[in-house]
């Protein structure tokens, strides 16, 4: 397995805390938030992991 660069690591763990933070906090958004606005963080947070992933991908 190659080995990824620390910079990429940290993006990648920045990507996923930023899904767990999502995920847990979907709940509490739906009582207060329309659907359009969860639906445009969601997409937000998965664009943010799959540029992270296409970049780690890019330099290995």
């Amino acid at each position: 397995m190659k080995s990824i660069r620390k910079d990429l690591k940290l993006d990648l763990i920045a990507s996923i805390v930023a899904i767990l933070i999502f995920l847990f906090s979907v709940p509490r958004l739906i009582k207060t938030s329309d659907l359009t606005t969860i639906a445009f963080l969601g997409i937000c947070v998965l664009l943010l992991l799959i540029c992270n992933l296409r970049k780690i991908h890019s330099n290995d």
